[in-house]
C-alpha cells in the first residue's frame, strides 16, 4: 500500500474507490467502509487526516486509539492500495462541493464509501445526504454504510476509547474486530525491573493516545513477527515515584535488548489495578505472583 502524505507533487493518474473517514482504530464499523471501497473495480483507496478533525476544529482533546504505524497495516491488510493521511488544514475551509471535486480531480474518483454519520467540508456542512447530491453531479456513485450495531448500539470509537479507559479489553476487542495495541518506542527506564531480576521494556503514552485503567495485564507482544506473553504494567509506577505514565512490559521467554525499536504491546486483560507497595521487597512479591497468575492463563 503506497502512503501519500503531500498531494502537490502527486501525478498518478488513478480511478479510484475512496472510503472517506478517520478511521481510528480501524474498528468493524470502519472496516465496513473499507471493505465496500475494496470490493469495487476501480483502485481502492482511503483518505483520512493525519489529525483529529474534530480536535482541530473544536479545540477538544482526542485521544488516538490506534498509532499511525498500527492503523496503516490494519488498512492494508485490507486490501486498500493507496492511503492519503493528509493535513486537514489544508482542508478545513473547502465547502462540501470543492472537497467532492478535489477528489474528482487528483484522485480520479469514481465511487466513494463512508458511514451513516459522516460529515466533511467547511464547518462539518456536508452530511451523506448531502453527499448523495453532489455524487449526482459529479456522476461518482456513493455507498453510505449503515451503522454497524453491536448489543444494540453503533460500534463507535467513543464507545471503544470508554471501555479501553475501564480496562474491559475483551468487549473493545469485540467492537474493533482486533486486539487494542500500541507499538511505542522503547525507552531507557530507570532499569529497576533488571535490578529485580524482572527485566522490563519500557514504553511512554504519547499525550494524545488513549491510555488504558491503571494497572496489570495479562499482554501478548509481536517481536520480529514471533508473539510472545507478558504481563503489562501501565501506570506512573507510584512505589518508586514515578510520575510519567508508561507501559512496562515483561515479556515471557525472551531475552535480548530491545532499546530503540517500535515493539507491538497488546494489553489482553486486566489482571489487577496499580497500587503503591511498601517497599521493593513487597513490589517484587506482587510481580512475581502477576507472572506465574498470567503463565496459567490460557489467551
Amino acid at each position: 500500500m503506497k502512503i501519500i502524505n503531500s498531494i502537490e507533487n502527486f501525478e498518478e493518474k488513478l480511478n479510484t474507490s475512496v472510503a472517506l473517514g478517520t478511521f481510528d482504530g480501524v474498528h468493524l464499523a470502519h472496516k465496513a467502509v473499507i471493505e465496500e471501497a475494496v470490493n469495487s473495480e476501480f483502485t481502492p483507496a482511503v483518505f483520512t487526516f493525519n489529525q483529529s478533525p474534530s480536535g482541530v476544529i473544536g479545540g477538544n482533546k482526542v485521544s488516538s486509539i490506534s498509532p499511525k504505524s498500527v492503523k496503516f497495516k490494519l488498512i492494508e491488510n485490507l486490501g486498500v492500495k493507496y492511503c492519503f493521511s493528509l493535513d486537514f488544514l489544508q482542508f478545513k475551509d473547502m465547502t462540501p462541493p470543492e472537497f467532492i471535486l478535489f477528489l474528482k480531480e487528483k484522485l480520479g474518483v469514481k465511487k466513494i464509501t463512508c458511514g451513516f454519520n459522516f460529515r466533511f467540508g467547511m464547518g462539518a456542512k456536508g452530511n451523506p445526504q448531502v453527499l448523495k447530491e453532489l455524487c449526482k453531479k459529479f456522476d461518482i456513485e456513493l455507498k453510505v454504510i449503515a451503522p454497524v450495531l453491536i448489543e444494540g448500539e453503533p460500534v463507535s470509537s467513543t464507545r471503544i476509547r470508554a471501555l479501553i479507559e475501564q480496562g474491559e479489553m475483551p468487549k473493545a476487542k469485540e467492537l474493533l474486530g482486533h486486539d487494542f495495541c500500541y507499538d511505542f518506542l522503547v525507552e531507557q527506564g530507570k532499569m529497576l525491573g533488571r535490578d529485580l531480576g524482572i527485566p522490563t521494556i519500557n514504553q511512554i503514552f504519547p499525550n494524545n493516545f488513549i491510555v488504558p485503567k491503571f494497572g496489570v495485564y495479562a499482554s501478548k507482544i509481536v517481536v520480529e513477527n514471533k508473539v510472545y506473553k507478558g504481563i503489562t504494567n501501565i501506570g506512573t509506577k507510584p512505589t518508586v515515584g514515578g510520575e510519567t505514565v508508561s507501559s512496562e512490559t515483561n515479556i515471557f521467554d525472551f531475552s535480548g535488548d530491545l532499546y530503540g525499536q517500535n515493539i507491538e504491546v497488546s494489553p489482553k486483560f486486566f489482571i489487577r489495578p496499580e497500587r503503591k507497595f511498601a517497599d521493593i521487597e513487597e513490589l517484587k512479591r506482587a510481580i512475581l505472583n502477576d507472572i506465574e497468575y498470567v503463565k496459567d492463563m490460557v489467551y
